[in-house]
């Protein structure tokens, strides 16, 4: 065999060796109990599964680990989760307590690979049932997060023998809308306020001329409805600048006119407004993890999609 040819056998075997799955490249450490290499969670997704997982250890001592990839690099999943399993160490040690939830995002594979110590509760039948039922026909839809977190339940169900790990977390409640209020009290509150405000504020306006007890009557009686019709505008829809400035307009006006006004009427009127509106006339009434593992072992045991 002329060299040429040797060169050629031996760069062909190098190719494939580097070729091979053995080579595969794998995430040397988790990223926590939920690490999502290939990014199909979102962040409330992903904080989720890490809850869940760390409830499920703080409650049986078992540990979850959730894993998503990108691809699984020429490997089946089964090698690649049971490689993964091994090489971080899933479970604690002597307990091999484990679970590795394993999705591959390229080919659309699903794995779990379950420790020595749990094949008696997550035997492959029910694994695979796991599978079939709750993780792949949501990843088929492409809805990732809701068929790893369907999953994760479904294995957290499983090792706890507590059914309810899917409604531990209650639901946020959505908000009622409110209800619009009434066209009439939108067009009734700002003509009242704007009564209020224009006999307040012209009284206000008058008692400039030198009576100080119609400016102090004129602010109040103008000026509560005046702030009441300024924090209402928003809920009501109407600008709240408008009585500010028909307010301004009316106290103008009895400045202007206040001097006429009060040599004719006096005080008088304020007195029969005030009784009308507040007094005792017929009609009113009296009101009364550090992202860790354990160093598990596999047991091999387990079920891929």
């Amino acid at each position: 065999m002329n060299m040429r040819k040797i060169f050629w056998v031996v760069s062909s075997v190098l190719c494939l060796i580097a070729s091979s799955p053995i080579w595969a490249k794998m995430p040397t450490k988790p990223e926590g109990r939920v690490s999502d290499f290939a990014e199909m969670l979102t962040e409330s997704e992903e904080a989720a599964l890490q809850d869940l997982s760390e409830r499920l250890e703080k409650a049986t001592g078992a540990q979850l680990a959730v894993v998503t990839v990108p691809e699984l690099d020429g490997l089946t999943a089964e090698e690649y989760a049971n490689r993964l399993f091994k090489l971080w160490g899933v479970g604690r040690k002597g307990q091999d307590d484990g679970v590795l939830f394993l999705v591959a995002l390229k080919e659309g594979r699903a794995r779990i690979e379950v420790g020595y110590g749990l094949e008696s509760v997550l035997n492959d039948g029910k694994v695979g049932r796991i599978l079939d039922e709750a993780v792949m026909p949501r990843l088929k839809a492409m809805n990732y997060g809701e068929g790893i977190q369907a999953g994760a339940e479904r294995i957290a169900e499983a090792v706890s023998g507590n059914a309810d790990w899917g409604k531990t977390v209650p639901a946020t409640s959505v908000p009622t809308a409110e209800e619009p209020l009434p066209k009439w009290l939108k067009i009734a509150f700002p003509l009242l306020m704007g009564l209020f405000v224009t006999l307040g504020f012209l009284s206000l306006g008058a008692g400039l001329r030198g009576d100080w007890k119609s400016v102090v009557w004129g602010a109040l009686f103008g000026g509560i409805p005046l702030g009441l019709s300024v924090l209402a505008a928003p809920a009501l829809g109407f600008p709240e600048v408008i009585l500010p400035i028909w307010g301004l307009i009316m106290a103008v006006v009895g400045a202007v006119f206040g001097k006429r006004f009060l040599a004719r009427y006096g005080g008088s009127w304020r007195v029969r407004v005030s009784v009308g509106f507040g007094g005792k006339g017929r009609g009113s009434g009296q009101s009364g993890s550090s992202g860790g593992f354990g160093g598990g072992s596999s047991g091999g045991g387990g079920a891929g999609r």
